[in-house]
């Protein structure tokens, strides 16, 4: 089994970035097992109190929500790099 790493995005050059490691015997399986595992998107938006999101405005400051979206459709071959 061989160890592929993913660097999908760059935070040093951007506001986001994104890593992965995936064990698998080739780098297409590789690309298959990432993109099986990718959600569309991973929201993070439990940062407001109470229940009711809707009315955060009236609760004073804090982040509503937090959502980073994938798209497993560009995760190429030529993405995964080997580990030695």
């Amino acid at each position: 089994m061989r160890r592929f790493t993913f660097d999908l995005g760059d935070s040093n050059s951007g506001p986001v970035g994104f890593t992965a490691a995936v064990w698998a015997p080739s780098a297409e399986r590789a690309v298959e097992l990432l993109r099986q595992h990718l959600p569309a998107s991973h929201p993070a938006d439990d940062y407001l109190d109470g229940d009711d999101r809707s009315s955060g405005a009236e609760q004073g400051e804090g982040v509503e929500f937090i959502a980073a979206y994938f798209n497993e459709e560009h995760v190429r071959v030529e993405d995964a790099e080997e580990d030695e």
